[in-house]
């Protein structure tokens, strides 16, 4: 279960990441 739930955490954090960067993309951009 440890395993399922660092895969899960790190799965988290990687779509976290992916959309912050994705997000700042379009802002600046945009602006």
């Amino acid at each position: 279960m440890e395993a399922l739930a660092t895969i899960g955490m790190g799965l988290v954090l990687a779509t976290w990441l992916y959309g912050g960067s994705l997000l700042l993309f379009r802002r600046s951009r945009a602006g």
